[in-house]
């Protein structure tokens, strides 16, 4: 991905319904979330990585996002 694909990148909801089949599948809120917490989870460690920090979490969140 370049950043022109991301300046240029339309919002989901812009996109018309039936448009992209994969806008179009729905998801369990439980799996939603999960979706989320991987994502803060390995998007914090990158964080941490690139401001030369160790990202430390609890066992049990690690678990979550696994």
């Amino acid at each position: 991905m370049t950043e022109t694909d991301v300046t240029d990148a339309k919002v989901i909801a812009d996109v018309p319904k039936g448009r992209n089949q994969e806008l179009d599948r729905r998801f369990a809120a439980p799996l939603a979330i999960g979706f989320h917490l991987v994502d803060y989870v390995v998007h914090g460690w990158d964080v941490a990585a690139s401001l030369g920090i160790r990202a430390a979490y609890d066992q049990d969140l690690v678990r979550a996002a696994a």
